[in-house]
């Protein structure tokens, strides 16, 4: 979610492209949309905060998960209902909602569901170099899972240009 708040705030135009995107969601009326963009932002920000105490680390994850849940569910009737959705949750990016973004969403979904139902006191402690990597891990997962597109070149053979000049 820290991802999703930094990549709409981080720019100026990151924040317009995610604002105009919601004009994909005609059952929004047009000028809540403003207010609704804020208050995803503010959502997100929210669990984002709630992940980080232990205390309320459950609450974070289940309302996280329940958000995209909500999240995953308008990006489908939009779609369903013919309208070009573009995705803007984690920045500038112009690609068109697919099915890439769903199992994106859903494998978060699964991740937030079980951080919310695992209880606390079977956990032992981490060693901190333990509890380091898997931070590491996390950081590394969460930034291949919302952005592959940027990401393509280390998988994907650079196309050469075989023309020449002359």
């Amino acid at each position: 979610m820290a991802l999703a708040v930094v990549g709409k705030l981080s720019s100026s135009a990151n924040w317009r492209q995610f604002t105009r995107s919601l004009n994909s969601f005609s059952w929004v009326p047009r000028p809540l949309r403003p207010t609704v963009a804020v208050a995803v932002v503010v959502a997100e920000a929210a669990v984002a905060v709630l992940l980080v105490p232990p205390s309320t680390e459950r609450v974070g994850a289940a309302l996280g998960a329940l958000l995209l849940i909500v999240v995953s569910a308008a990006l489908v009737a939009a779609r369903v209902a013919g309208r070009d959705v573009r995705c803007a949750c984690f920045g500038a990016d112009d690609q068109p909602v697919g099915a890439w973004h769903l199992i994106r969403n859903a494998v978060l979904v699964l991740v937030g569901v079980a951080v919310a139902l695992h209880h606390p006191t079977s956990m032992q402690a981490v060693p901190g170099a333990l509890a380091g990597l898997a931070v590491t891990a996390g950081a590394v997962c969460a930034v291949i899972l919302t952005h592959p597109g940027e990401l393509a070149f280390l998988v994907v053979p650079a196309r050469s240009d075989t023309r020449r000049s002359g």
